[in-house]
């Protein structure tokens, strides 16, 4: 699930670039906002050609902004590869069809109506270099995806990826160079939670190289769960192909990406809007039986209200991060959902006046609280069995 990345983490920005698609009231692939080198919030979107998306149909295009659990289930579970509680009442209808090429399977449209700032949108940005990408343990790549249409979900890559042709798996390397070749992660239980994989729903998602760059969207692949070695992997659609495409406006990228004429290799991504500073952290402290509260100053620029973070552990050594005090007008806060002879690590982030731009988060406090230990006992799991029958 995104929402096992923590405040701060860089990926979080990328997710919301994301969103699941759908004509006929059936979602079926996933897309994302891409940036121009204007930088002036055009409603850009790009998915997969074999998603069909067309002249004919392209009006009647739905994406779905924000379609992710609400929390973060434990990466590697049952329930993390369900379907979750995510809602679909967040979205845009209606776009323009703009190009396309089957070559490196990709289609532009533009969205026709304009952002809305509650969605808190992001407009990826893109790298068009040639040549292999470097992926290391140390600073990952990533696709971030609806796998069966389902919440989004975050799968990494830690090894180098390779140009490729579209074809069955492994594909030729370098082929004719129009497709990237991805290897998923196998580190369990690493930092990556995974073996990660794709799904059908996933197709059109943006891949992101190390500095979080769109470099291309997937055309497809063998992944799935229990797949291994060569089977653990994708074959996106090389953007660097797409930029230049058919050579037509309608089967290139370059004419409405860079309308300028440029000729810029790479730009950032841009946010709706301006976040807030980071608060400044103050102090937690156990106030009381199971109460601990957190103090914090507005940070600049000013925020309009607080999220109020809170993991299991140390600043140190903390879970995943999760909102325990939403939309505060102010410090302190209580929290008084907290268990004694438990530690836990908090950080608070400052939101602008739509509640939709995000501040980067404060430092990290810590305290142990006291009173009734309220936590369910864990099991260490058994020691022995026997059959005595």
């Amino acid at each position: 699930d995104v929402e096992c990345l923590s405040p701060g983490d860089p990926w979080r920005v990328q997710m919301q670039a994301v969103a699941v698609i759908s004509t006929g009231g059936s979602t079926f692939c996933t897309g994302s906002l891409i940036n121009d080198t204007a930088n002036d919030h055009k409603m850009y979107f790009i998915t997969a050609n074999h998603c069909s998306i067309n002249s004919g149909n392209a009006a009647s295009l739905v994406a779905f902004w924000n379609y992710q659990n609400s929390f973060c289930r434990t990466p590697g579970s049952a329930q993390s590869g369900q379907a979750g509680d995510g809602q679909l009442n967040q979205f845009h209808t209606g776009s323009f069809f703009r190009a396309a090429s089957s070559a490196s399977d990709f289609t532009l449209v533009e969205l026709d109506d304009p952002p809305v700032p509650a969605y808190n949108h992001f407009w990826e940005g893109w790298d068009r270099s040639p040549g292999d990408v470097t992926c290391t343990a140390g600073v990952p790549c990533a696709g971030i995806h609806h796998p069966n249409t389902d919440e989004k979900r975050i799968t990494y890559s830690t090894s180098n990826m390779v140009s490729s042709s579209w074809a069955s798996t492994p594909p030729p390397s370098p082929g004719d160079g129009t497709h990237l070749w991805v290897h998923w992660a196998t580190d369990p239980p690493g930092p990556f939670t995974v073996p990660g994989v794709t799904e059908p729903g996933s197709s059109g998602s943006p891949l992101y190289n190390a500095a979080g760059r769109f470099i291309g969207q997937l055309h497809g692949g063998a992944s799935a769960c229990g797949a291994t070695g060569d089977n653990l992997s994708d074959i996106y659609g090389r953007f660097s192909v797409s930029w230049t495409g058919g050579g037509t406006n309608s089967t290139r990228l370059s004419n409405w990406l860079d309308a300028g004429n440029t000729g810029a290799m790479a730009i950032d991504g841009v946010a709706a809007c301006t976040a807030p500073g980071p608060p400044v952290i103050g102090s937690a402290t156990a106030t009381g039986p199971n109460q601990v509260q957190v103090t914090w100053s507005d940070g600049s620029p000013s925020s309009a209200t607080f999220n109020v973070y809170r993991a299991p552990g140390t600043c140190a050594s903390p879970g995943s991060f999760m909102v325990v005090g939403p939309g505060l007008a102010s410090s302190p806060f209580n929290d008084g959902t907290v268990s004694g002879g438990s530690t836990y690590s908090y950080r608070v982030t400052g939101r602008d006046a739509t509640g939709g731009c995000e501040s980067t988060p404060s430092a990290c406090v810590e305290a142990t609280a006291t009173g009734a230990c309220t936590l369910a006992p864990t099991f260490a799991g058994l020691t022995s069995a026997s059959n005595n029958g």
